[in-house]
């Protein structure tokens, strides 16, 4: 089971920093068992302590990466003290998309006349949940589109 994100035509990771990281301990805990699985119930401390990241907040960070990259699913355990269960997603049930300055543009002039139809103001949460987005984005576009 090959899950590593790849550019199709660079051999270099499309996700980057604790995001990595965080997907490659994952990988790791996928691939303990006999045969690998998809799904594991694991706890955020436990991935801060066994992925050496410093904060929580940096595993929270990422974690919502990858599920917004669409490589992660979160499903929680009602009453459990043990974490989330976490399902792997293959590229090939979810395609990292290609993404350029037209495509984010186009989505938020959307998102914009959307609002302003409906009279609608976004919250400050939104606001900034959007802004990150936007930031991942870009982050994931070759250094010539952006």
């Amino acid at each position: 089971m090959n899950l590593t994100p790849k550019e199709a035509n660079n051999s270099n990771p499309v996700i980057k920093g604790s995001t990595y990281t965080v997907w490659q301990f994952l990988l790791r805990v996928a691939h303990r068992t006999d045969p690998p699985t998809r799904k594991f119930q694991i706890s955020r401390r436990e991935i801060q302590k066994e992925a050496r990241i410093g904060s929580l907040n940096t595993v929270d960070n990422a974690i919502e990466n990858l599920e917004s990259y669409g490589l992660l699913r979160r499903y929680s355990v009602p009453g459990a003290n043990d974490g989330y269960i976490y399902e792997l997603m293959t590229l090939k049930e979810n395609p990292v998309l290609k993404i350029n300055k037209w495509s984010i543009a186009a989505t938020l002039r959307q998102l914009a006349d959307s609002l302003e139809q409906n009279n609608i103001a976004l919250t400050p949460q939104q606001i900034g949940k959007w802004s990150k987005l936007t930031y991942q984005a870009r982050r994931l576009m070759p250094s010539d589109q952006a």
